[in-house]
């Protein structure tokens, strides 16, 4: 996504263990993440304008958060 002289990375927050893991690649200076809802996630449309796929991964079993945790782990990796 280019606005003018600014670019934003965009990134997909999926579950997929083929998509970026967020604590092994970073995020540029100006990154926008979209983050779907918990039963359906977002749409294949979505995910194919974004530029990366990016995932949390877990330990275990699990297999998907609580979209608003989601998003507060994965802002924490792009701040720290």
């Amino acid at each position: 996504l280019s606005m003018g002289k600014y670019s934003v990375e965009t990134c997909a927050a999926v579950i997929d263990a083929d998509a970026d893991d967020i604590k092994e690649k970073g995020f540029k200076d100006s990154c926008a993440v979209v983050i779907g809802n918990e039963g359906n996630g977002l749409s294949t449309e979505i995910v194919g304008k974004c530029q990366r796929r990016v995932t949390v991964c877990m330990n275990g079993n699990i297999n998907s958060l609580n979209a608003a945790m989601a998003a507060g782990i994965i802002m924490w990796e792009m701040v720290n």
